[in-house]
């Protein structure tokens, strides 16, 4: 690899200053709704963010995901749910 430019380096997340891009959505939240529900709902979840993209390294939507497989378990069915009702 030569330089700054590389073709696996293509694919940066996008950033609001240092922090992800996603904590925006909280700012805009906290800034068009002031009340302190807001303002204690957006700066945890800018710290959800940070500490999910900083510190353990994963996207939100891969949070989301572990979430979701967690819940329903490692055992997935493949086959229909309206079977046991056909004859």
């Amino acid at each position: 690899m030569r330089g700054r430019a590389h073709w696996s380096n293509g694919a940066k997340s996008a950033k609001f200053f240092v922090l992800p891009a996603i904590t925006t959505v909280f700012i805009l939240i906290m800034l068009f709704f002031p009340s302190w529900k807001t303002l204690i709902f957006g700066m945890s979840g800018i710290l959800l963010t940070v500490y999910l993209y900083m510190i353990k390294k994963t996207t939100f939507r891969a949070f989301l995901r572990s979430i979701k497989a967690w819940l329903v378990g490692p055992a997935i069915t493949t086959g229909s749910v309206l079977k046991i009702f056909r004859k």
